[in-house]
């Protein structure tokens, strides 16, 4: 348990916290600041983007987390930031790692204005799996606003790499931007961000390769990309996706059909290329 034995102290922090992770003030409104969040890239085997481009919300902290700031250089807010990343971990999520922190931050702010303490007594009862709770509850896609969540992805646990044929792999380059722009275009910008950083982890492996015929990329990449192409396909079957936002009918809904069933058949060569680690 966190707090060097501390008994869990009962507060409202988790559900003002999963406020802060959507982006919505406590009344449901889009009014409240949230905080700084890092590039919406994931950090385990790409490039960092070191602008400070939007994960979760607007590009500033929000005036109540002043007065943490001190807070964050001690030992014990650090831990409790890694373990609060640990146990996301094993709940198969992976979080960028400065929206962990402002969350941490966030929390340990609310409970020090609830209970009064310094935010350095505070931050000695807020345990880890209170602010994985909120991270996870605020990121389960169920849920309305997760859309806006982009600084969540799942864990990739498959260690294992495929030899791939350059232009199959540009093939699926193309399928994950087509994905992301229609997740884009209908508002979906966790789903987005995602296919970007699919196309960027693939670029990569793309422009690593001396020869321009093969090259070597995670099954586990492929995997979430079959997924992740899938989804969107349903999406524009069920749910009326279109990559054309003048909302005029001009038999958009035929051409979108025919784009669905291609991004079917580039998941399925994804999945098909996954299917050759076990082989190679």
């Amino acid at each position: 348990m966190d707090g060097g034995g501390a008994a869990p102290v009962p507060w409202g922090g988790q559900g003002v916290a999963e406020q802060l992770v959507l982006g919505r003030s406590a009344g449901g409104a889009r009014g409240v600041e949230r905080p700084r969040f890092g590039a919406a890239v994931r950090w385990r085997r790409r490039c960092r983007h070191s602008t400070r481009a939007r994960a979760w919300g607007s590009a500033s902290l929000p005036p109540t987390l002043g007065h943490v700031s001190d807070v964050k250089s001690t030992v014990k807010f650090k831990a409790l930031v890694a373990e609060t990343t640990a146990v996301l971990l094993t709940r198969g999520l992976e979080v960028e790692p400065v929206a962990v922190r402002d969350v941490v931050a966030y929390m340990v702010d609310v409970l020090a204005q609830q209970t009064g303490m310094d935010a350095e007594e505070a931050v000695h009862l807020v345990m880890s799996e209170t602010v994985a709770d909120a991270i996870a509850k605020a990121s389960d896609r169920s849920l309305e606003g997760a859309e806006a969540v982009h600084a969540v992805r799942p864990v990739r646990v498959d260690a294992r790499t495929v030899s791939a044929a350059v232009r199959v792999l540009g093939r699926l380059v193309m399928a994950a931007a087509q994905a992301g722009k229609y997740a884009s275009l209908n508002g979906d910008g966790r789903t987005a961000a995602h296919a970007m950083d699919l196309v960027t982890e693939l670029g990569g492996a793309l422009a690593a390769d001396p020869t321009g015929e093969e090259t070597e990329v995670p099954a586990g990449l492929l995997d979430e990309l079959a997924q992740l192409v899938e989804s969107v396909a349903g999406k524009v079957e069920a749910e009326g996706w279109s990559i054309c936002p003048c909302g005029e009918p001009h038999e958009q809904d035929e051409v979108d059909g025919k784009v669905a069933a291609a991004m079917r058949g580039d998941a399925a060569v994804a999945r098909e290329l996954s299917t050759q680690a076990d082989t190679q």
